[in-house]
């Protein structure tokens, strides 16, 4: 996810940011680490984490911590923030620079698929392999695109605007509000109309369900914490607070373990369904 200004004058310093190595699918494993993790997926006991700053896609173990498996700029990638898996091993990712949506292969590249305008932010794969993106900044808007590039992006609305890392259920997108006095929403992927179901959360920077169907946020600051959503009432039950990172976005695996993404540093904060809490340093 990329952040906004607001977000930004509270990171005194990130850091020398630069770029990754290569890691084509066929040549030596490529174990740069990244400059600081952003979008974070769980695939059959992988994490795949997007690195904006630095154009990077890397695999890691989440018990040990270590990259298995690097992309970087000479594979082709740019700047990406968030990402979905799609078929045959491909990802889907938004690249906020360019304004773009790729589809990456390991084995075949970056193909461009579609060109939503600056900011493209967060994406949703449903159940039934449809796509969505959405912007972060002003004019935002949410959109469906073509996960093999064939169609031309639909908007699905514009009314929304700062916007972030979002999720699928059903027919439904849920996305966070992501602003000083946010909250969470529900927008129809069909016909883009919106419903408010949470507020009082600041800054909230992505909505994911659970494998066992709890719908859960993250806050990134004031404090940065994961809560659980009620759909129904709007009402917030804190799960974890996440201590003095900037958290950016998070995944779950199916037995409940939570791995948070850090803004700023190159880590994940895992948090064990019993509620201990361990960092990975990559």
């Amino acid at each position: 996810m990329r952040r906004s200004v607001a977000l930004l004058l509270l990171v005194l310093s990130s850091g020398g940011l630069g770029c990754g190595g290569s890691g084509g699918g066929g040549g030596p494993v490529d174990t740069t680490p990244p400059k600081s993790t952003n979008g974070i997926v769980w695939d059959k006991g992988t994490l795949w984490i997007a690195a904006l700053y630095g154009a990077q896609l890397v695999a890691v173990d989440p018990a040990s911590g270590a990259i298995t498996r690097g992309y970087g700029a000479d594979d082709g990638l740019v700047r990406n923030d968030d990402l979905v898996l799609v078929d045959h091993g491909a990802f889907v990712l938004t690249e906020p620079e360019d304004g773009t949506v790729s589809r990456f292969d390991p084995k075949r590249g970056r193909e461009v698929i579609a060109t939503v305008g600056s900011n493209a932010n967060g994406i949703a794969r449903c159940d039934d392999g449809r796509v969505f993106v959405n912007r972060e900044i002003n004019p935002g808007g949410v959109y469906e695109v073509d996960p093999k590039g064939v169609e031309p992006p639909r908007t699905v609305t514009t009314d929304v605007t700062t916007l972030n890392a979002m999720t699928c259920i059903g027919n439904d997108l849920f996305a966070p509000l992501f602003s000083l006095a946010g909250g969470v929403i529900r927008i129809d992927r069909e016909t883009g109309a919106t419903q408010t179901i949470a507020s009082g959360m600041v800054l909230p920077a992505a909505v994911h369900q659970t494998s066992d169907g709890r719908l859960v946020a993250l806050q990134s600051v004031f404090p940065g914490r994961l809560v659980q959503v009620d759909p129904a009432s709007g009402a917030l039950t804190e799960i974890a607070r996440l201590g003095s990172m900037i958290p950016d976005n998070f995944a779950m695996a199916p037995d409940g373990t939570f791995y948070v993404t850090d803004f700023v540093n190159a880590g994940v904060l895992v948090i064990e369904p019993g509620g201990g809490t361990r960092r990975i340093e990559l």
